[in-house]
C-alpha cells in the first residue's frame, strides 16, 4: 500500500509540474482488501498485529489519497464477499465492481494505463 500512496503523490506532482492531467484509479483485490476495512477488530484480519498497529495511519493516508488526489478506489466485489466482508465493512469512498478484471477492463477502455504494483 505504501508504494501506491507514495506513487500517486509522486505522479501527481510530476504531471502537475508539466501541466498535464493525471487521474489515478486503484483496483483492489486479493490480500489488499485488509487495507480498506473500517473496523479490523471485527474482521478476518483482526489477528494481524502489524496491520492493526498501522491501521490508523493507513486510514488517514488512504482517505487523503481519495480526497486530495481524487484517487478512485475500485474493489472486486466477488472476492470481497469470499473474504467474508460486506460493503458496510469497507470505507465509503470505495466503489464495488463485479470483479477486478472487469474494473481493469472498464478503466483501460476509458484510456487508463495499467501499472501493476507489487
Amino acid at each position: 500500500m505504501q508504494r501506491i500512496l507514495s506513487g500517486v503523490a509522486r505522479y501527481t506532482a510530476h504531471y502537475q509540474g508539466i501541466m498535464q492531467e493525471f487521474d489515478a484509479v486503484v483496483v483492489i483485490h486479493g490480500d489488499a482488501f485488509k487495507f480498506f476495512v473500517k473496523d479490523l477488530a471485527n474482521s478476518p484480519y483482526k489477528d494481524q498485529a502489524e496491520l492493526v498497529k498501522a491501521n490508523k495511519d493507513l486510514k488517514i493516508r488512504i482517505a487523503a489519497a481519495s480526497d486530495i488526489y481524487e484517487v478512485e478506489f475500485l474493489m472486486c466485489e466477488a472476492n470481497m464477499l469470499k473474504a467474508e466482508l460486506t460493503q458496510e465493512d469497507i470505507y465509503q469512498f470505495v466503489k464495488l465492481v463485479p470483479s477486478s478484471s472487469m474494473g481493469l477492463i472498464e478503466k483501460q477502455n476509458e484510456g487508463y494505463a495499467y501499472l501493476p504494483v507489487r
